[in-house]
């Protein structure tokens, strides 16, 4: 599990829009699997 988070954020670029950025809750809505560790 630790290694595909690993390898997200080695292939994060930060966005040029405030916008883009992905929040918490974003990823609670968006990936409802995550919200199982949160």
């Amino acid at each position: 599990m630790a290694d595909i988070i690993d390898s997200l954020y080695e292939e994060h670029k930060e966005p040029d829009d405030e916008s883009e950025i992905i929040v918490i809750p974003d990823l609670v809505d968006t990936c409802p699997v995550l919200h199982d560790f949160m």
